[in-house]
């Protein structure tokens, strides 16, 4: 079996590279991309490939000598590889990244909650404007017969013969919004093994919320819960990546009035860094209401904190399913803040641990690649 591999995020490519590295299969890497900014540790087995260069159109010549391709995040680049090679016999595999689709205009409000919509002035006097702005934009795009994203995305679907993910939850939300256009949904194993991350016993009487500084982590609707319960630990707020000084103001200004004891921390951290600070607090809360920063709820678990997620985030059910103890912001934050039941019991922190080992070992990427054998039979 061979398979090729098309990548363009230089940040991602190493982690790709590692689970394929030693399979008994073969596999080539093409960094896809105008720059060649590649600065990984594999420059010997990647292969920089400019779109529409010579050597991207002799790799379109030859693309049925490979069994799969793999296209890792789908962007214009990609959709036009995919417009080239569509009259072939190759198996074509989106490893799905999230933006694809979370960044679309016509998905973006279902992933912001009532809160963070009034904060941000999207919606004020019962009108939502950001929505407003959507339609209009489609019916000028359908004016001028402008082919958006969204077109480009549903018409490589149509040749997209699997999508690789880890959550069929997710998967199934997501294509329920796509109009059921999605591919046929295909299992991804995690990465991350976390293996040398120990919690830390003596926790601080502190919580984490959110992951990032991006308004879709919806930090209001945790602050709110935590104000409403006067709550007297130390909040955390990580705001060192997707800054917007504007959200930031905006979060400081309420977080002020609230009286919560809260620190924003927009330093930047090593990753060893980063898993230290995470191994500090007793909870985290995370209210997006879709996929985000999925590495640091399983450093949270590794680290043996308690993991609050909102109902409307199908990771939530996700990892219910697998038998991990995650909590509901919304059904369960409230009272364990009234009965200061913030910490994990050491038992459920075994639990998750030991889940959360199942879930990387390397059986999980003998299965996937045995999934690849079924596919080119």
């Amino acid at each position: 079996m061979k398979i090729a591999h098309f990548l363009n995020d230089n940040k991602f490519v190493d982690k790709h590279i590692k689970k394929y590295i030693e399979c008994d299969f073969e596999n080539d890497f093409f960094y896809l991309n105008n720059e060649n900014n590649y600065s990984g540790s594999h420059k010997d087995k990647v292969v920089y490939l400019p779109p529409e260069s010579e050597a991207y159109n002799s790799i379109i010549n030859r693309i049925e000598t490979y069994d799969i391709v793999i296209l890792y995040y789908l962007n214009s680049d990609k959709f036009r590889l995919i417009e080239a090679i569509k009259d072939s016999k190759v198996k074509i595999i989106w490893s799905f990244y999230g933006a694809e689709i979370y960044g679309l205009p016509e998905f973006r409000q279902h992933t912001l909650s009532e809160k963070t919509q009034k904060a941000l002035k999207r919606i004020s006097y019962k009108i939502n404007f950001a929505k407003l702005r959507m339609l209009i934009g489609r019916y000028l795009n359908k004016f001028k017969k402008k082919k958006t994203k969204i077109h480009w995305l549903q018409r490589s679907c149509q040749r997209i013969d699997y999508f690789l993910w880890y959550n069929e939850f997710e998967y199934e939300l997501l294509n329920k919004h796509m109009g059921q256009i999605l591919p046929t949904f295909m299992e991804a194993p995690l990465n991350n093994a976390l293996d040398k991350v120990e919690p830390e016993p003596n926790k601080e009487n502190s919580l984490l919320i959110g992951n990032s500084a991006s308004y879709y982590n919806n930090h209001l609707d945790a602050l709110d819960i935590l104000s409403t319960n006067r709550y007297k630990g130390k909040v955390s707020l990580p705001f060192s990546y997707l800054k917007n000084d504007n959200y930031v103001a905006l979060i400081e200004k309420y977080a002020v009035r609230s009286g919560l004891a809260f620190k924003i921390i927009d330093e930047f951290m090593t990753y060893a860094e980063y898993i230290t600070f995470i191994n500090r607090h007793k909870a985290a809360v995370y209210p997006s209401y879709r996929q985000m920063g999925l590495g640091n709820i399983f450093i949270g678990i590794r680290c043996g904190l308690k993991i609050y997620l909102s109902d409307k985030n199908p990771t939530l059910k996700w990892l219910r399913e697998k038998g991990m103890k995650i909590y509901s912001m919304e059904q369960d934050l409230s009272n364990d803040l009234i009965k200061n039941n913030l910490a994990l019991e050491p038992a459920h922190i075994a639990l998750n641990n030991k889940i959360y080992t199942s879930m990387v070992s390397a059986e999980q990427d003998k299965l996937l690649f045995n999934q690849f054998r079924n596919i080119i039979k």
